[in-house]
Order: C-alpha cells, then structure tokens, then sequence
C-alpha cells in the first residue's frame, strides 16, 4: 500500500513539472538564423536581406562591420558592436547583409536575434552558445531602455565583463535609434 501510494505521489509529481526544455538545436553551417526567447533557441528561417553594394553613404561604417564580422568567423579577435542612428537608417538591415555575405563567402557564422525581455538570460545563451562549431552574433536590435527599466544593467555586466568569461566564438550587436540606450 505505501509503495503504490508512493507511485501515486510520484507520478502526480511529474505531472506537475514542467516537460524538459527542447535540447538547443546544432549550429552548423546549413542553420544559421536564430530566435532566443525565453530560455530557448529557435532555428528560423533568415530573413531576405540587401546586396552589401545597396548600402550607400555608409561605406566606412559598412567596412568595418563586415571586417569585425569577418575576423569573428575566422577565429580571431572581434568587438561588439553599436550600430546608432536615425530610424530608417538600414542599421539592422546592414547586420542582416554582412551575416548573409560571410556565409555566401564561405565563412557561414550563427546570427541569434535576442529581445529586450530576454537580455537579462544572455549568459545561458552564452553558455550554449560556446559549445557550437560556428561563431555567433548575438543581435539585439532597436534597443533602448527607460531610466526605470533595469534590463540594461544585465547588458551592461555582459558586455563590461563579470566574472565569467565570455565566449570567444561570440559578440554582441546591438543596433539603436539612441547614441545612449538609457
């Protein structure tokens, strides 16, 4: 009696939990265009993205997108990036165009698209992130915050560095209608 009463506890527990996340899909050079959102990683399929040469007015900031992208892919040093500007401006269309031209150039790399709510679980993407053959850019795009919100200090933390050390297989972009995101 007690041990069925025990299975009937068990089983009513597992219930109750929640199902084990999806295991993260695999990077690889056939997958490149991700969604992070609420703890998970989604494989989506890219958006339709501009010719690099349909960028004009740009070319400096253009360049040195793509050579930071570009050392990124190929195992080098590379920086995050802050891409501010008026809106309208092809901020996130410019991240979009180097993402696809590095990998129609044989250096395919992961672009991970991360909302503002979700900033604050970049160190698990990190986490997972670091495990995967292909470089990644985690993108946050259009982000701004209120002098009330507090999502800004996780973003902060990461890109100023805590104590544990990030991935050298990824960088930030953050794309923004605002030189200060606060």
């Amino acid at each position: 009696a007690i041990a069925a009463s025990l299975d009937a506890i068990a089983a009513a527990l597992d219930r109750l939990a929640p199902p084990p996340p999806p295991p993260a899909p695999a990077l690889d050079a056939g997958t490149t265009s991700f969604v992070w959102a609420h703890g998970q990683l989604r494989a989506v399929r890219p958006a339709p993205t501009q010719p690099l040469d349909c960028f004009e007015g740009v070319d400096a900031q253009k360049a040195a997108l793509y050579e930071n992208c570009r050392r990124l892919a190929a195992g080098l040093p590379a920086h995050d990036v802050l891409l501010w500007g008026a809106r309208g401006m092809g901020k996130s269309s410019l991240v979009k165009a180097v993402h696809a031209a590095l990998g129609v150039a044989g250096m395919p790399m992961a672009l991970v698209q991360v909302g503002r709510d979700d900033i604050a679980s970049l160190g698990v993407l990190f986490d997972t992130l670091a495990a995967q053959p292909l470089p990644a850019l985690v993108f946050a795009d259009d982000l701004s915050f209120e002098a009330d919100e507090h999502q800004y200090k996780a973003l902060r933390s990461v890109l100023e560095g805590g104590i544990a050390a990030r991935p050298d297989n990824v960088r930030v972009i953050v794309t923004s209608n605002r030189r200060h995101l606060v």
